[in-house]
């Protein structure tokens, strides 16, 4: 980790974050963040080659224990995959579960425009690292409709909630 150059112009292989750090993308933790991707039912299917362009504009972002990431109610912008350390997930202050390293959160936020977050999210190991999606990235670098559609229909596959008039 080297800290951020007030002035940088942003065309070099480094990226900016907003905590003022900028980390250099090394191709073992890219392999890394590569294969995490992978393994996400979201993410699955998708090419290799959109993986990687996923995966190549990530941030990496720190979270310090007990700090909150997403806070419920708020409007997403941001999908998030941790590296490291454990988040807990609660709703209205009732603990729903833990999540550790090479879990995610946040995937609505890439695809829903102005969803609300369902959950808040807080770190609650010393130290937690994210890799972050941002929409409007993502949007930048995935423009194919079909991939888009095709992640939309994945996640409402996760919807659970059946009520009984459902049944038949």
């Amino acid at each position: 980790l080297t800290k951020k150059n007030t002035n940088t112009n942003g065309n070099n292989n480094n990226s900016k974050l907003d905590d003022s750090t900028v980390i250099t993308k090394s191709p073992i933790k890219l392999l890394h963040r590569l294969s995490n991707l992978k393994k996400l039912n979201l993410f699955k299917h998708l090419s290799e080659k959109t993986l990687e362009i996923i995966a190549k504009n990530m941030t990496k972002r720190r979270y310090m224990q007990d700090e909150v990431i997403v806070r419920e109610g708020t409007v997403g912008d941001s999908f998030y995959l941790i590296s490291k350390g454990r988040v807990q997930v609660s709703v209205k202050d009732k603990v729903l579960r833990d999540l550790d390293s090479g879990s995610c959160f946040g995937e609505i936020a890439l695809l829903i425009p102005d969803s609300k977050r369902t959950a808040t999210v807080k770190a609650i190991d010393e130290k937690v690292i994210c890799y972050v999606m941002c929409k409007d990235e993502f949007d930048k670098l995935i423009v194919d409709t079909n991939i888009k559609e095709y992640m939309k229909k994945k996640i409402s596959l996760q919807d659970t909630s059946i009520e009984l008039n459902d049944l038949y």
